[in-house]
């Protein structure tokens, strides 16, 4: 796999092989108010079997990567909440499958940053950091859960610059309970203090199962009005630009050099591996996601089975709708051509009559070599692409 570029083939992955790694590592210290992700706060007691596991894992798929991989990513959970020689041990598994052209990313929470584990992180390769700040207002964090304070970012972006890490990036979450334009602006302005060479800006998800969202059915807060929202959402755009870092796509921004490829896999909806219980894959046009169980799947690979998980193949129009919903997602849109090699046939014979429709309205752009969604309608995005998987 090569890095991506707006010209970039869309793959369809008829070989199912992929230089696309992820390795989701469900262990945190605590458990945010509003994540719904598969994570684990408390459990040291597993985190030695679910690292030996993934070993046994990635032994079974080894056929399916192409070495030196293209991309790393060890995400959760808190990777970095890992007990120091776990983590690099499981580094050390790792770095096997990689060489100096690869990107190897990792997402750590401020407060479980230490010298040692930025040290550990460098010596076994990884060369791009994704610290998750979330917010600058230690209101705002104590709403959503967070266990560390604002100084804290701070420090652990220090401790890991002093280290010797040259790529490293921010999460932000606006219409967190209790946030306004203004306070979101200061947390903006604080990030880029910093001078991050990515910044990742998400809006709330309120799930109902969430702590967060049994607040709001409780009615301790009102989420943030759609106005707000926009308004956030417009300051992220302009002040990561006048920043030097451009938005390519929805939530992220960062100069062409430092976008993170891993995710670039996903959204050019190509082949790519996954590891730990309710890891994703999508290999050989089938998507595979393991049971949401560390203990299941820590058993299943100790007695040599694979893990159970959820299989699903699209193909025919849902695949085509599926590609364009996530491709759309980027500041560049689709490439036409790689759509027709894919295909079959052009965009605008898939899905004329919603392109037509938006075109029209302006939020869609088509040119001979693309469809993107218009810089200014993409806060309107969602709706977009609802409409265009409805022709599906």
């Amino acid at each position: 796999m090569q890095a991506q570029s707006s010209n970039h083939t869309i793959n369809a992955n008829a070989g199912g092989s992929t230089g696309a790694l992820y390795v989701h590592i469900p262990f945190c210290r605590s458990k945010c108010g509003y994540c719904d992700f598969y994570s684990l706060p408390d459990r040291q007691e597993l985190t030695g079997a679910c690292v030996r596991a993934i070993s046994l894992e990635l032994r079974r798929h080894a056929h399916h990567l192409t070495i030196p991989l293209d991309s790393i990513f060890i995400g959760g959970g808190t990777p970095t909440a890992l007990e120091l020689p776990l983590l690099e041990q499981l580094l050390a598994m790792l770095a096997e499958y990689r060489d100096e052209r690869t990107e190897f990313s990792i997402e750590a929470n401020p407060c479980t940053v230490t010298s040692e584990v930025a040290k550990s992180l460098l010596n076994a390769g990884v060369n791009r950091v994704n610290i998750g700040a979330q917010s600058f207002v230690e209101t705002e964090l104590t709403a959503l859960g967070r266990i560390h304070d604002p100084t804290e970012i701070v420090t652990a972006w220090e401790t890991l610059r002093l280290a010797g890490h040259e790529r490293l990036g921010l999460d932000l979450i606006y219409a967190a309970p209790g946030q306004n334009p203004d306070s979101w602006r200061f947390s903006l302005d604080q990030a880029l203090d910093l001078a991050p060479d990515h910044l990742s800006c998400y809006a709330l998800t309120i799930e109902s199962d969430t702590d967060i969202g049994r607040q709001r059915d409780r009615g301790k807060f009102v989420e943030m009005d759609e106005s707000d929202q926009a308004e956030c959402y417009r300051a992220a755009v302009t002040t990561a630009h006048d920043a030097g870092l451009p938005q390519y796509e929805i939530s992220n921004f960062a100069a062409p050099k430092n976008r993170c490829r891993h995710n670039l896999t996903y959204w050019l909806n190509e082949p790519y591996l996954g590891l730990g219980p309710a890891a994703a894959s999508y290999l050989g046009g089938v998507r595979r996601t393991n049971r949401p169980d560390v203990e299941v799947y820590i058993q299943a690979l100790d007695t040599g089975v694979a893990p159970p998980c959820h299989r699903e193949k699209l193909t025919g129009r849902a695949l085509m709708g599926e590609t364009v919903m996530l491709a759309l997602r980027m500041s560049e849109g689709i490439n036409r051509r790689a759509f027709i090699t894919r295909f079959g046939m052009d965009l605008t014979d898939a899905f004329g009559r919603t392109i037509q429709r938006y075109c029209r309205q302006g939020a869609l752009q088509l040119t001979r070599e693309h469809l993107r969604i218009a810089p200014d309608a993409m806060i309107v995005s969602n709706t977009i692409m609802a409409d265009l998987l409805a022709e599906v």
